[in-house]
Formats: structure tokens, C-alpha cells, sequence
């Protein structure tokens, strides 16, 4: 009976200590999930980084032909971004963009660059594509750096711009509260050690968590009151109030739609910050009610290069304003102010 029973209790310590590695080591570990939004905190805390991505969809089309196989448009979107003092009052990006439209055959781009800095945006279109009937129409912009500036564009419309309540390195602190310690991210499978690009990864494939995205947004919205005037606030606080009352059933339904939403996710293997990300998702179209579409795919991955790397991002010294650039492609019996 003694034996029996010593053989019991060093059995049970066995099962004990076992349980306790798997709940420590397991990937699907609440810890494991942490270990992506870690990883992402700490791109965002990143003053200088680069982004490099795809993101394509494909569509099928319905011809209205019973008999002919509906028709794929392909769209992609080809984007290489770099971030100079993220988050930060002096914060400048700078981005390079190649957009694609593909439908049997025939493909349509379009490609430019863009600067922002505060309220001022600077943009050059460097690829067009040949259209007959506009071909020459936009010369004069092509290789031209244009300025939009956000300040001088609302005193036009009759809206003086706004003294900031926060700064953006406030608003950004804001957000990191509402999200900080949530598990966006629940790990559905940990892929272990890859070599991807050359470099030392470790692979996981996440499942986005709907209740944690949920009461992110509700915590947004509530959040962004703060950054009213008391006017403002009083309106604000009341629409909130009419939209919430409906919004928890209206996102599950929209979720419905959307489920299972997988992101893969690649960490450094060294220090386990944030090398690529992507998703893939097809959809049914009559999820949401269009007839005239059978499916569609979505495809994006993002490479995260050069973090903690000071950029420098140079602001255009010769452009054009945007309000001399508009009247150009208007009709000439149109007065221009």
C-alpha cells in the first residue's frame, strides 16, 4: 500500500512538472501570443525604419455568360516606405509606390513617389500609362513634384486649422495604453526555425483574437474624446452613444464575414523583433451580396529593413502647388478663382 501510493504521488509530480513545461513552452501560451505584440510595440517605439511591401487582390468577375469562365482583374500595389523620427513632431516619410490594374492580359500602371512632413504633402507621379484619347494630358505633372499644403487648403475652404490638443507623440503614447498588454494575436501554430532571406527566423502562424479588436475600437473612440474641444465633446459623446448601441452586433456580423482571419508572422531569431508579416484570404462573394463577383483573394506581405537606422528624407525644393496644378485639367468654360 506504501509502495502504491509513493508510486502515486511520484507519478502525479511526473504529470505535475510535464504540465507545468508544456504551459510555459507551449506555443498557443498566452505568453507565445505576447511575444508578437512585443514585437510590434517595439517597431513602433523604432524612430527610423522601412517598410517594403505587396499587397494584391485578385477578382473574378462574372461575364453574365453562363457558359464563359468568369473573368480574373488582378490589382496590385507595390510600396517601399521609410519613417524618419517616428512619432515625433519633426516625423517625415517617404514612399515609393508602383500600382498595377491586369485584366486579360492588359496592364495598367502607375507609379510615383511621396514625401509628407506635418501638414505638407509632396507627391511625383514617374510612371503613366499610354492612353490614347488623354495621351499629353498629363505631362506637365509627370516627373513634377507637387505640394499639397493641408493648412493653406483648409483657409481656402473657409476652415482655419485647429490648435492640437495632444501632440503626435502623445496621441501615438494613447494608443499603446489602450493596446498595451492585449493579445491581438493568438498563436495558432509556432512553425519553429526558418531561414528566410538569409536570415535566422522563427515562424508563427497567429489567428487575430475578434473580442481583443473589439474592445480596441471601443476604447479608440472613447479615448479620441480627449481630443476635443468641450463643443465638440458634448456632439461627439452622443453620436458615440447611438453608434455603440449597435455596433457589438454589427461587427460580429461583419467578422462572420471574415472568419478565420491568419496572419503569419516572422522574428528575428537573435532578438525576436519583426522581419515580415503577410496574409492571404479568400473570400466568397456572396458574403457580401455581389452578385456580379464570384471570389476574391487578398494577398499582402510587409518586410520591416533597417530599424533603429537614422533615415534621411529629403524635402522637395522646387515643386509646384496643387492649386496650380488643378485648373489645368479643368474645362476652360469653368471659372477658376
Amino acid at each position: 500500500m506504501i509502495k502504491k501510493t509513493l508510486l502515486l504521488v511520484i507519478l502525479g509530480g511526473v504529470i505535475i512538472i510535464i504540465a507545468a513545461v508544456l504551459i510555459i513552452w507551449s506555443p498557443f501560451s498566452p505568453n507565445a501570443s505576447l511575444i508578437i505584440e512585443k514585437a510590434i510595440t517595439k517597431l513602433v517605439d523604432s524612430k527610423d525604419f522601412k517598410i517594403e511591401g505587396k499587397i494584391s487582390a485578385e477578382v473574378w468577375a462574372k461575364t453574365g455568360d453562363e457558359n464563359k469562365e468568369p473573368q480574373k482583374v488582378e490589382v496590385s500595389l507595390l510600396i517601399s516606405e521609410t519613417f524618419s523620427d517616428s512619432g515625433t513632431e519633426d516625423a517625415k516619410t517617404s514612399s515609393d509606390f508602383n500600382l498595377t490594374f491586369g485584366v486579360e492580359g492588359i496592364n495598367v500602371n502607375v507609379g510615383g513617389e511621396i514625401v509628407g512632413v506635418k501638414d505638407e504633402i509632396y507627391f511625383k507621379v514617374t510612371t503613366l500609362p499610354t492612353i490614347p484619347f488623354l495621351e499629353g494630358s498629363f505631362d506637365s505633372i509627370k516627373d513634377q513634384w507637387i505640394k499639397i499644403d493641408i493648412n493653406n487648403i483648409r483657409e481656402q475652404l473657409g476652415q482655419l486649422p485647429k490648435e492640437e490638443a495632444v501632440s503626435q507623440e502623445e496621441f501615438i503614447n494613447d494608443i499603446k495604453k489602450i493596446a498595451e498588454g492585449k493579445n491581438y494575436f493568438k498563436i495558432k501554430k509556432n512553425l519553429g526555425k526558418e531561414n528566410l532571406d538569409e536570415l535566422k527566423v522563427i515562424h508563427y502562424l497567429t489567428r487575430v483574437d475578434k473580442e481583443t479588436i473589439k474592445d480596441s475600437i471601443i476604447g479608440l473612440m472613447d479615448a479620441n474624446k480627449e481630443y476635443l474641444s468641450e463643443e465638440e465633446k458634448g456632439i461627439y459623446e452622443n453620436e458615440l452613444d447611438n453608434f455603440l448601441k449597435g455596433f457589438e452586433e454589427n461587427f460580429d456580423t461583419a467578422w462572420e464575414k471574415i472568419d478565420p482571419l491568419e496572419i503569419d508572422f516572422w522574428l528575428h531569431e537573435k532578438d525576436s523583433s519583426l522581419y515580415q508579416v503577410a496574409m492571404e484570404k479568400e473570400m466568397s462573394a456572396k458574403d457580401f451580396e455581389m452578385e456580379e463577383i464570384e471570389k476574391i483573394k487578398l494577398n499582402l506581405v510587409f518586410n520591416f529593413l533597417d530599424v533603429d537606422k537614422k533615415m534621411e528624407i529629403i524635402i522637395p525644393k522646387e515643386f509646384k502647388p496643387i492649386e496650380e496644378i488643378i485648373p489645368l485639367f479643368l474645362p476652360e468654360s469653368l471659372p477658376v478663382e
